[in-house]
């Protein structure tokens, strides 16, 4: 299970990051190891480190909101389980 600790809106820590899918200085699109995708909404985002070994990521920059969206199933693999 990922862990997010976000401090004063200015700083952010998320582990078990898989990869960063999309990074601009509004928003951060990254998907996690368990598939689910996250979101950062801010301005002037910045990313300090990411070890793709360690799937640490460190951000800095003023956070807005952030986003889950889970890893969407087929309508035949959830009538079919």
């Amino acid at each position: 299970m990922e862990k997010i600790v976000i401090d004063k809106r200015k700083y952010m820590e998320i582990t078990e990051t898989k990869e960063i899918d999309e990074y601009g200085e509004k928003e951060i699109k990254l998907t996690l190891l368990d598939g689910v995708r996250l979101s950062v909404l801010g301005s002037n985002l910045k990313i300090v480190s990411f070890s793709k070994e360690s799937g640490n990521l460190v951000l800095n920059g003023e956070i807005f909101e952030v986003k889950y969206k889970q890893k969407s199933t087929s309508f035949l693999k959830r009538v079919f389980k």
